[in-house]
């Protein structure tokens, strides 16, 4: 089995979290995290907020099999007397999925959430899905912020078995 990381490359169908500064998916891009100098926040009053991102291009052969995509979200809520959640999503074959939200921390915290089959249909992961793939953040909020930070899709995979021609020639 091998792994392929992709990043957010561009805005995916929803932007409804707030930039500290830019584009949303510039935001939580970099690899690795920034922290507090680049993120995506939702106060209260506006929960609950999701982002989507456009990814980068997988750069595995098509014909590889797709064993899982796992969606890694790194967040933390905004300080004492904030409260609330952050959970990866995905918006595969035109269905949005939301995983499972986990307390925000004081502290930065990577999460993560795997889907070995597309949500959609339950059927196996096909390169076209991986391309079409947008991933992102599910913030819902109590009280003060929640923030993520960085936003990033595992697809691990088995290559494909390649068969090899060989022409051997006899001796006359």
């Amino acid at each position: 089995m091998a792994t392929v990381t992709l990043y957010p490359s561009g805005a995916g169908d929803r932007t409804e979290a707030t930039p500290s500064a830019g584009a949303n998916w510039d935001c939580v891009e970099e690899t690795p995290h920034d922290g507090n100098t680049s993120y995506v926040q939702t106060g209260a009053a506006a929960s609950p907020d999701e982002d989507l991102y456009a990814l980068t291009n997988p750069t595995f052969d098509p014909t590889d099999f797709i064993n899982s995509v796992t969606v890694y979200v790194t967040t933390q809520k905004g300080g004492p007397g904030s409260g609330g959640s952050g959970a990866a999503c995905i918006k595969e074959n035109g269905t949005d999925t939301v995983g499972t939200a986990i307390s925000a921390s004081d502290e930065w915290v990577e999460r993560s959430e795997t889907w070995t089959a597309r949500p959609s249909d339950g059927n196996n992961w096909q390169y076209d899905d991986i391309v079409a793939l947008q991933a992102g953040v599910r913030h819902s909020v109590t009280t003060g912020v929640v923030s993520t930070t960085q936003v990033r899709v595992m697809v691990d995979f088995t290559a494909s078995i390649k068969p090899q021609i060989i022409i051997v020639t006899g001796d006359d």
